[in-house]
């Protein structure tokens, strides 16, 4: 029987693989909308990279805020991947968790992307696996800049009690 990290290690091996493929589908550019000045203005594309510091504020921890970074990377316009993690605590492990998580969004008016997030991870610092199930929006006034926040349902996949996780914070857009 496959024990639930080794399907975390084929889950993400699967997402680097199909990753790599979409990097070496293509060397094109999609057509894209022109701006009046004749520059490319599309600020949601394929191939996107982000780094994403943010705060966060999760019920499970008995209502505390803290800080976390999350990279991600578009496969598509509307499909992404990427891993996050975020602290709560100072003292104990370096690492409060760690969570991989797939994206799908829809930009709409080229400066606003609402996006559903679902993700997998190990809570190290109590000992645990769980799942999350959220929605959020993007908010991109610039087109290297984006705000956003999102809301998350976390299932415990233990005794630890579920929750809601609330992220607000900065994409950098590579």
């Amino acid at each position: 029987m496959l024990k639930i990290h080794e399907f975390m290690k084929y889950l993400v091996c699967l997402g680097v693989m199909a990753a790599l493929g979409a990097m070496a589908q293509t060397n094109t550019t999609p057509q894209t909308a022109s701006s009046s000045s004749g520059e490319e203005d599309i600020r949601f594309k394929q191939g996107e990279f982000d780094f994403s510091p943010f705060a966060t504020y999760s019920d499970q921890t008995g209502g505390k805020w803290g800080a976390g970074a999350e990279v991600t990377y578009f496969l598509l316009r509307n499909v992404g991947i990427g891993a996050a993690t975020y602290w709560t605590q100072l003292g104990g492990t370096v690492f409060d968790n760690i969570q991989f998580e797939g994206y799908f969004r829809i930009p709409l008016m080229e400066r606003i992307a609402p996006y559903g997030v679902a993700s997998f991870g190990y809570q190290f610092d109590r000992d645990y696996w769980f799942e999350t199930l959220g929605g959020g929006v993007d908010f991109r006034a610039f087109k290297k800049l984006t705000a956003f926040s999102d809301l998350q349902w976390r299932i415990a996949n233990s005794s630890a009690s579920n929750g809601v996780l609330l992220r607000l914070g900065l994409r950098l857009t590579f």
